[in-house]
């Protein structure tokens, strides 16, 4: 669907949660979805949530919302970043290194481009039976 957050940084997971809830909900309402039954997240491993209480506040903030009981699935993803020579992406281990080194020419990375965002991957409901 879309990206949500590239770094989510001091927020806390009630608020972003809310924040996922309203556009959600605002995107399904438009499409005539009635009720929501899953919603898959795709999350940065180095984003500043941590699943457990991000799945823990979106059963908190979605109760008596059209996203009460709904599958929450947040999938987890590895940090990739962008050489500024060769232009070419790659997995980086954030926890050994903080300069990231080409592994095709060697360069030093410019950009980390994943690791860090929380975005809305799919999002499945149910509309209205037709009468």
């Amino acid at each position: 669907m879309n990206s949500i957050l590239g770094g989510i940084g001091s927020m806390n997971e009630a608020s972003v949660v809310h924040g996922l809830l309203e556009d959600i909900q605002k995107e399904s309402k438009k499409h005539g979805v009635s009720r929501i039954s899953r919603i898959h997240l795709r999350m940065g491993s180095h984003c500043s949530m941590v699943p457990e209480e991000l799945a823990s506040a979106f059963k908190n903030a979605s109760e008596g919302t059209m996203a009460e009981g709904a599958e929450l699935n947040i999938g987890v993803i590895a940090p990739r970043a962008r050489c500024d020579s060769c232009d070419i992406e790659f997995d980086v281990d954030m926890i050994k290194a903080t300069v990231f080194t080409c592994p095709q020419c060697g360069g030093k990375a410019g950009k980390l481009v994943s690791g860090k965002e929380l975005e809305i991957a799919l999002v499945r409901g149910k509309m209205p039976p037709r009468s």
